[in-house]
């Protein structure tokens, strides 16, 4: 939720969601995050091996990153269960 508030701020409006569910190692959100700079992408995947494959999801966000993204401002990348996120949306 911080990541996306910190993306509206940032953009000064509320934007839609796009949900990348089972991203594995998040090449699949950082692509859909390029293609839709208007959009605010979450990647989510249950496997944390899968997950820290991605240098910026295991070493932290770099200048002018957010916490669990892979680059952009508009994608956080998680780990967790498909349904919970399915259910909180």
């Amino acid at each position: 939720k911080a990541a996306y508030e910190a993306h509206c701020d940032e953009v000064g409006r509320r934007v839609p969601v796009v949900l990348d569910s089972c991203c594995g190692t998040g090449r699949s959100t950082r692509m859909l995050a390029d293609a839709r700079p208007d959009k605010f992408v979450i990647g989510i995947d249950r496997s944390l091996a899968r997950l820290e494959r991605n240098k910026r999801f295991r070493d932290g966000p770099g200048k002018g990153e957010t916490k669990g993204g892979a680059g952009s401002s508009n994608l956080v990348l998680l780990r967790g269960t498909c349904v919970d996120l399915w259910r909180s949306v």
